[in-house]
């Protein structure tokens, strides 16, 4: 009995275990899809603001770039989950709450309800959103390739506040 006890112990421990790792994973998909919203709405600001096309144009292909390392980065996970362990918790409602936000804001930007002065501040506001986050702190793992692009993520979404900071302050003089 004890030895069956041990046994259904450790076999809910690893089921915990997986779907947390599972957990993990299901996020930075999520986050992909943010990171690839967020790239639309940057489109679209280059749309309406249209003297700095191509900043926008360019902050849009880097939050392409930014979905596609997040699916890889999922992709490392799932292959060899036992090299991961979960990180910070966050909320995966939040993402998707988010993504709503994000996708309201592209609709109301589409039908011409958002200023274009409130464009630079909702842009600020997003890079310090959720989903972009801090990408080290999701898992904990030793492998060289999440860790560079973790940190290549971390690195650009720092790039892009300034970037937007220094728009801000540049607009306002």
């Amino acid at each position: 009995m004890q030895l069956l006890r041990k046994i259904l112990n450790a076999g809910k421990a690893r089921a915990e275990m997986d779907a947390s790792i599972q957990d993990v994973i299901d996020n930075l998909r999520l986050i992909s899809k943010g990171e690839r919203d967020v790239g639309e709405f940057y489109r679209l600001c280059g749309e309406v603001l249209t003297d700095d096309k191509e900043f926008w144009i360019k902050m849009a292909a880097s939050e392409r770039a930014h979905a596609e390392i997040a699916l890889r980065m999922a992709a490392l996970v799932e292959t060899e989950p036992f090299k991961y362990r979960p990180g910070r918790a966050f909320s995966a409602v939040l993402i998707r709450l988010f993504g709503l936000h994000l996708s309201n804001l592209v609709e109301s930007m589409r039908a011409g309800e958002i200023k274009k002065d409130e464009l630079l501040t909702l842009a600020a506001d997003i890079e310090n959103s959720v989903v972009e986050l801090n990408y080290g702190e999701i898992v904990e793992t030793e492998v060289p390739e999440f860790l560079a692009m973790a940190r290549l993520l971390e690195e650009e979404t720092g790039a892009h506040r300034q970037s937007i900071e220094k728009m801000i302050k540049n607009s306002r003089d």
